[in-house]
């Protein structure tokens, strides 16, 4: 895109400055990918030099007009940003510049806060047995594990294309954050959990997922699966068992299935080069600082079509980021 050929842009398509949580600023390519991934079905563009780049915490998106009432719905429930804006260039009449066009930054999404300190784990309810509890966030065991973040949630199913998948599969669902954010960002989609602490039941069928309660790794499903989103268990005593178990539940991919992960960092390179080995493409992998906690996410998918089509972005960020 060049100044000579920037309205051929702008008169379709509108322009989305996206501001980073401060909680993740250090995960920008992250955040880049979610957007990306989260946009898919809407002729989205990267604009690695939009308006507003140089700002720290900004990324920039185009995304043709047609498309301005579904795009303000999915906005709300990205999760790496927060704050939306529409880049306009009609009566700018100001000092911004961008292509050699001036603009104007109007307000366009602001997530609302108090939702996400609804939807976040220490405050929604969580069912144990026949007893609802507020703030569950795991038992406390060497397996059991807190509860994901609600921004970390809503970006693992975000990067796994939820307005293309019909049916997920979270092999490793403890407290369930990541059933609750499938169902708020996509309530059409059919959700299918795995643990193995009995416990949990109750809670992740409140959710609205099918439960089934077994090892993962070597559990038997009737289902094909668009997606696989979780977070695995940390524990280093856990790592050959969740090695097993996404061996075990990748079989079930769809032959176009993705898969998206949150692991600890030590498991970073284990995970990465057990997806490699199976033949899946990755499309996002990065580091993630979670409050001093370093973690990693890997994104990656069966369809080779896809992998094609993405790969430019993917270099690209990996140059910069």
């Amino acid at each position: 895109m060049t100044k000579a050929t920037v309205d051929n842009y702008i008169n379709k398509c509108h322009i989305i400055a996206c501001g980073i949580r401060n909680s993740r600023l250090k995960a920008k390519r992250v955040a880049i990918m979610e957007l990306y991934t989260a946009l898919l079905p809407m002729e989205v563009i990267y604009l690695p030099n939009g308006p507003l780049s140089d700002v720290k915490g900004f990324i920039c998106f185009m995304v043709n007009k047609e498309h301005i009432k579904e795009l303000e719905n999915i906005l709300h429930k990205i999760g790496y940003c927060n704050v939306f804006y529409l880049i306009t260039f009609e009566e700018a009449g100001n000092n911004k510049t961008w292509k050699g066009r001036q603009f104007n930054i109007k307000e366009f999404v602001i997530q609302d806060s108090d939702l996400y300190s609804a939807q976040s784990p220490h405050n929604r309810l969580f069912a144990i047995g026949e007893k609802n509890v507020k703030g569950y966030r795991g038992d406390g065991s060497l397996f059991g594990r807190r509860a994901l973040p609600v921004e970390d949630c809503r970006c693992l199913v975000n990067l796994a294309i939820p307005n293309n998948a019909s049916h997920i599969l979270d092999p490793f669902a403890g407290a369930g954050g990541i059933a609750y954010s499938c169902r708020f960002i996509n309530p059409d989609i059919q959700v299918t959990t795995i643990d193995i602490d009995p416990i949990l039941s109750s809670g992740l069928r409140m959710y609205g997922a099918s439960h089934y309660v077994g090892n993962t790794a070597n559990i038997k499903l009737h289902e094909k699966f668009d997606a696989i989103v979780t977070e695995v268990p940390f524990a280093v005593e856990s790592d050959s068992s969740v090695l097993a178990g996404l061996r075990n539940t990748c079989e079930y991919l769809k032959s176009a299935g993705r898969i998206s992960i949150m692991c600890s960092l030590r498991q970073y390179e284990i995970i990465l080069k057990f997806i490699n080995e199976i033949g899946l493409h990755v499309y996002c992998s990065h580091i993630v600082n979670r409050k001093g906690t370093d973690t990693a996410i890997i994104a990656a998918t069966r369809d080779e079509w896809f992998a094609n089509k993405i790969s430019p972005l993917v270099e690209r960020l990996e140059t910069i980021y």
